[in-house]
């Protein structure tokens, strides 16, 4: 099948498309859990929890779309900002969970990055949900890519 050609009706609701609505229904509910801590709870969101939300908020609309129009490149599209946004949370939780006697620069005074503002369970902090959501929101864009090259290559 060409690149520029629609999906069969076979590829319509593959493995691969089924992958990217779980990441896009994850990526939209992480992207309400956010504003719901920050607009209904009130907790002030740190400075790198914004740069966090610059990458969690435009994956809903990018995987929406991709979704919709059947675009078999939406890996490509998505998986940077999944990417980038995985590696700040990483840095995010170790500032949190490691205690360094110096607050990082890029912090305000008011809310610094390395407080935990809210817990669950005992030790679940926004930090580590912002990993888990990354983690396999990237995974489950690399498994739809590679579902779709081996679906290619059982079609010939």
């Amino acid at each position: 099948m060409n690149i520029h050609e629609r999906p069969s009706a076979d590829d319509l609701f593959g493995i691969s498309w089924m992958l990217v609505l779980v990441g896009w229904s994850i990526a939209a509910l992480s992207m309400i859990g956010a504003l719901y801590l920050s607009e209904y709870l009130r907790i002030e969101p740190c400075v790198i929890c914004w740069y966090l939300r610059l990458f969690m908020f435009p994956l809903t609309p990018v995987l929406m779309v991709g979704l919709f129009l059947f675009d078999r490149h939406v890996v490509f599209y998505a998986l940077p900002l999944a990417s980038a946004g995985w590696l700040i949370s990483v840095i995010h939780l170790l500032q949190t969970s490691v205690t360094t006697p110096v607050e990082a620069a890029s912090c305000s005074p008011i809310m610094p990055c390395s407080e935990t503002q809210i817990m669950w369970m005992g030790f679940v902090a926004v930090p580590l949900l912002w990993v888990a959501v990354f983690s396999v929101i990237n995974v489950l864009l690399i498994a739809a890519h590679f579902s779709r090259a081996t679906s290619r290559e059982y079609a010939a």
